[in-house]
């Protein structure tokens, strides 16, 4: 149901929850479309908004890290609900290959590491770009979130590298053993700045929906 959060969840890390205020976008693409992605900050809250290409919001969740609430918003039916956390599942970790190298190259200026991780029974492997960061908020999310449902395989591969604290996944590609393109997920900005409360509110003209 709200497979847009696959990878984004995984940026910050399980501490310093207040320490960022502000937005993150991200791309993600695939075989099939193209999304974009805005994340908003503030204090323990986060929202997450989900635009299609043509630029329209399709969906939206709201989070709160200190209680692990998620709650999540209809913009076209004017519909919320509150979302039940279900004990996550990944694939066994003697079956995933970890490669941290020392390639890097320069993504919006920034220095960022080539991590890979691959599963041949999966087959697939997917290439992570990382830099460092003191940005450590969002693991936190990342798990809260993944244990909605059933993830793809971007975040629960980047689960199974070790020593990941202080790192953010500025980019991965997902790629099958033939090295052909699946998907990819980028950052394309982080902006610190004052995110207003309202956004992380009901909107008091949307109906309750249980699911």
């Amino acid at each position: 149901m709200h497979k847009f959060l696959i990878f984004c969840a995984l940026l910050f890390s399980y501490l310093n929850l207040s320490a960022f205020e502000g937005n993150i976008q991200i791309t993600r693409q695939s075989h099939y479309d193209t999304t974009y992605l805005i994340f908003y900050f503030k204090d323990t809250k986060v929202r997450i908004d989900e635009f299609t290409e043509s630029g329209i919001l399709n969906k939206t969740l709201l989070v709160d890290l200190k209680t692990e609430n998620i709650v999540a918003l209809s913009p076209t039916l004017k519909l919320y609900a509150d979302i039940t956390r279900k004990e996550s599942r990944t694939a066994p970790t003697q079956q995933f290959e970890v490669i941290k190298t020392n390639n890097f190259k320069l993504i919006e200026g920034k220095k960022c590491y080539q991590w890979r991780v691959r599963n041949r029974i999966l087959e697939s492997e997917i290439t992570y770009w990382v830099m460092e960061s003191d940005n450590l908020v969002m693991q936190k999310l990342y798990y809260i979130l993944n244990a909605t449902e059933n993830y793809s395989s971007i975040p629960s591969f980047f689960m199974h590298i070790p020593e990941t604290e202080g790192y953010i996944p500025v980019l991965a590609v997902e790629r099958n053993l033939v090295r052909e393109e699946k998907q990819s997920i980028h950052i394309t900005s982080i902006n610190e700045r004052q995110v207003p409360a309202r956004l992380f509110e009901i909107p008091k003209d949307y109906k309750n929906r249980k699911i």
